[in-house]
């Protein structure tokens, strides 16, 4: 009886630690998973430079052409169709210098930044690189638009590393260890992302007396529709004081 017992018990420790090493490879592959939009950009970006640069270089042309619009085009409205290959172009070529005339840096750890979509949602996602841990970091963005179109606000839905959900204090809490300061503009980010509506407005490059607002986003897996409105430019404030209009005593 009771070598069947001391049997049973082996069975059973084998068994669990059969189900442990089973869940534990289930979760590295999740962990080293990489999305099909990050092997899909992966591959456009082995394209030779000269096919990047025209992706780029065509995306900004044709964004200036369509806001511009024909002087026949009396719209008041201009709709912009980017595809993320173009974007993912864009970033690859031109993201650096952009960041740097702006005296901005992406810290070294954040490697191929790239965006993709799914409907209703924008995705950003890269590769981060510390020490030996090499992952691919995902987190999918909602555009949320006010009653009267005129701000939104960008709503952090998901975030992922690899295939697993990744919560957003723990990503704030392993960033703090690498840096109490990109920790702290990570809180920043996402109070501002929680409680602050945002504009998008740009001067109208084919009318000075008009700005452009960003007044909706259309995002699905292919790309992103933007929809501006044009409207009349506010006059510049004069930096002279108004004269004053109390009688001199």
């Amino acid at each position: 009886m009771s070598t069947t017992f001391w049997g049973r018990v082996q069975l059973a420790a084998i068994a669990l630690l059969t189900v442990i090493i089973v869940l534990v490879l289930v979760l590295l592959l999740l962990w080293n998973n990489r999305p099909d939009y990050w092997t899909h950009n992966r591959q456009l970006l082995a394209s030779d430079n000269a096919t990047l640069q025209q992706l780029a270089g065509g995306l900004e042309q044709r964004t200036l052409r369509d806001l511009s619009g024909t002087p026949e085009d009396t719209s008041t409205t201009r709709t912009l169709h980017l595809s993320f290959d173009e974007v993912n172009a864009w970033i690859n070529v031109k993201l650096e210098d952009y960041l740097a005339n702006r005296n901005i840096r992406l810290p070294r750890q954040i490697r191929h930044p790239m965006v993709a979509g799914k409907p209703g949602r924008m995705i950003v996602a890269f590769e981060y690189e510390s020490g030996s841990v090499s992952q691919v970091m995902s987190f999918e963005l909602e555009p949320v638009f006010s009653q009267d179109r005129r701000q939104f606000q960008v709503k952090l839905r998901k975030a992922r590393a690899g295939a697993l959900p990744l919560p957003i204090r723990t990503l704030r809490n392993q960033v703090a260890k690498q840096s109490p300061q990109a920790a702290s503009q990570l809180d920043e980010l996402f109070d501002a992302m929680e409680n602050r509506w945002m504009e998008a407005v740009q001067n109208h490059p084919g009318d000075a007396r008009m700005n452009l607002r960003l007044t909706n986003i259309v995002i699905d897996e292919q790309g992103l529709e933007l929809t501006l409105q044009s409207e009349p430019r506010p006059p510049k404030e004069s930096s002279n004081p108004a004269p004053s209009t109390e009688p001199a005593s």
